[in-house]
């Protein structure tokens, strides 16, 4: 999904970002508050659709579901 730059863990819990042709992501982990209802917040900007894209891959991907791989051009 891209290469991880970060991969941290405090009293917060752990932390992860991940960048790659799709843009920088920052993932918080393991904090109560996502544990109740987790989210995803993508920014509105000209980058929108591809980060839409890969946070959708990345949720699947959580969530255990099998993923095609994704050929570049």
């Amino acid at each position: 999904m891209g290469r991880i730059l970060f991969d941290s863990e405090d009293d917060v819990g752990r932390s992860v970002t991940v960048t790659g042709s799709f843009g920088t992501f920052f993932f918080l982990l393991d904090d109560p508050a996502a544990a109740k209802r987790p989210a995803v917040v993508i920014p509105i900007d000209p980058h929108y659709r591809s980060r839409w894209y890969e946070a959708g891959r990345f949720v699947a991907h959580h969530l255990g579901f099998r993923l095609p791989a994704v050929f570049l051009r």
